[in-house]
């Protein structure tokens, strides 16, 4: 079992957490379904940078959802800021604080200008014309496609578009941002874009929350989650988790390839990101 990561303010707080779905018989009746979710119990500190890991169908997509709002708990707890993400007086208080960006990022656009997307979010809390205007401004300028305010959004690429997706929740001023598989679509180009701006909002204070499948993507996290069958397998550092070939293999998932060419290579096992390795080869 994985090691606890020490938190010292938790922005999130998961407990026990069940999510089941339910389906219906051949009556018409609503019966319980399949458990997404199982017995789940976390914690998130304010500013961390959380990666969300798992094969297909352990239940990332479900813990993201989660995280504001949009899955209500079956049974169990999911706390934003202290705010019970079950209570609908409050509801708009989690998602205030906590923005999503989702794998598709035509699915997301609602404009087909890219300012006009950006301020969707902020003009529907009514906040006023000119603040939507800095906000809109200064998000585009954070994800590099302010010159491209003016342009149609069908004109960009999948990984400009997904750019515009991360802005407009930037818009929105959340403390969190829970990113669900953003580079799924995405060349390689757009996934280290993706992941850099990324990092950028975290580095600025954002609690970043990553669901991905790409290994490489979570050994850049502060800590990894990792799930299985909709229960939680371990939480560590990057530096545990991809040390420990067993738990990955456990978990279904593969090392980072940095990582398999460190060991091929004989390479010191401090050495645990893509950066540190090759500025070790350099070196030698």
């Amino acid at each position: 079992m994985g090691l606890c990561y020490t938190q010292n303010v938790n922005f999130i707080e998961v407990r026990d957490l069940k999510i089941e779905f339910t389906k219906i018989d051949e009556n018409g009746a609503e019966v319980p379904g399949k458990v997404a979710l199982n017995g789940v119990s976390l914690d998130i500190e304010k500013g961390s940078f959380v990666a969300v890991v798992g094969m297909n169908g352990s239940g990332k997509s479900t813990l993201a959802k989660c995280f504001n709002g949009l899955l209500i708990p079956t049974a169990g707890s999911v706390k934003v800021d202290g705010f019970d993400t079950a209570d609908d007086s409050t509801i708009w208080e989690v998602r205030s604080r906590v923005g999503m960006v989702f794998q598709n990022p035509d699915n997301q656009l609602v404009s087909s200008i890219v300012e006009d997307d950006v301020a969707f979010g902020p003009e529907n809390l009514g906040v006023d014309p000119a603040e939507i205007r800095r906000r809109v401004d200064d998000a585009l300028k954070r994800v590099g496609m302010y010159e491209k305010k003016d342009r149609g959004a069908h004109m960009l690429s999948g990984g400009q578009k997904q750019r515009v997706a991360i802005a407009g929740a930037i818009a929105m001023r959340p403390d969190c941002i829970v990113f669900d598989e953003p580079t799924a679509m995405l060349d390689p180009k757009g996934r280290e874009g993706v992941m850099s701006i990324i990092k950028d909002l975290n580095a600025g204070g954002i609690t970043c929350i990553l669901i991905t499948h790409f290994m490489n993507e979570a050994e850049q996290a502060d800590r990894v989650i990792v799930l299985k069958k909709g229960k939680l397998l371990c939480d560590r550092t990057p530096a545990e988790l991809f040390s420990d070939r067993e738990m990955i293999e456990r978990a279904g998932l593969e090392m980072p390839p940095a990582i398999d060419i460190r060991d091929k290579a004989g390479l010191p096992e401090s050495l645990t990101t893509a950066d540190e390795i090759a500025e070790y080869i350099a070196a030698v």
